[in-house]
């Protein structure tokens, strides 16, 4: 498996057993994005322009 088929975040899910609600993915692809999305994980597109502190609230 590797991203950005959504088996791979349903495994990781699955194996660390979390709570995707409350996990987030971070990733520079957008496609990747949508893959962890889609399985109900939180996610934050890392692009040059983002402000990681203020978009996860620390």
């Amino acid at each position: 498996m590797q991203k950005p088929d959504p088996e791979i975040f349903r495994t990781a899910i699955r194996i660390l057993n979390a709570n995707p609600s409350e996990t987030i993915f971070i990733d520079d692809n957008a496609e990747n994005i949508a893959a962890a999305s889609s399985c109900g994980l939180q996610t934050l597109h890392a692009t040059p322009d983002i402000d990681w502190v203020e978009s996860l609230n620390l």
